[in-house]
């Protein structure tokens, strides 16, 4: 995915309440993190 319009990095990290379970390797998430990058050009 680009977004062409992001111009500078965004980094999020959410804490969740409860473990959650995301499949078979992905079991106990207990935090969430994005990272949005502009495209190289």
């Amino acid at each position: 995915c680009t977004m062409k319009a992001l111009q500078k990095r965004h980094v999020c990290i959410s804490r969740l309440v409860r473990p959650q379970n995301w499949g078979e390797n992905s079991c106990e998430v207990r935090f969430v993190i994005l990272v949005l990058a502009p495209p190289k050009m």
